[in-house]
């Protein structure tokens, strides 16, 4: 894997993936079965951090509004910037846009063609 800084666009990715609860509980297993076992104050320095970082909820659960509202904050700093390739399709939450459709146009949109 490249060592060079991540872009805003991966961290994005990252957090649309951390928002989706099946892409979530495969990272989670991939990590388990990877990584050692914590001991019971690496664990409470883990979930402080975690909690510190924005992931988690005073409760200890995954903050999943917060996720959400990093992923609108991405798209915020960005001025409105219009997406472009597949974020064109993407809500701000990560999630796929399906509600959205655009008027084709150029000579291969003809009501007989197949993409008419």
């Amino acid at each position: 894997m490249d060592a060079a800084e991540p872009t805003p666009e991966a961290w994005r990715a990252v957090l649309a993936a951390l928002v989706n609860p099946r892409l979530r509980r495969t990272l989670a297993e991939i990590i388990v079965e990877a990584d050692p076992e914590l001991s019971a104050p690496e664990r409470r320095d883990a979930r402080r951090i975690l909690m510190q970082s924005g992931l988690l909820t005073p409760a200890q659960q995954l903050d999943e509004a917060g996720l959400r509202a990093m992923l609108r904050a991405h798209r915020t700093e960005n001025g409105g910037a219009r997406a472009e390739g597949v974020d064109r399709w993407l809500r701000a939450d990560g999630r796929i846009d399906t509600g959205r459709s655009r008027p084709m146009t150029g000579s291969n949109c003809s009501p007989g063609s197949p993409s008419g």
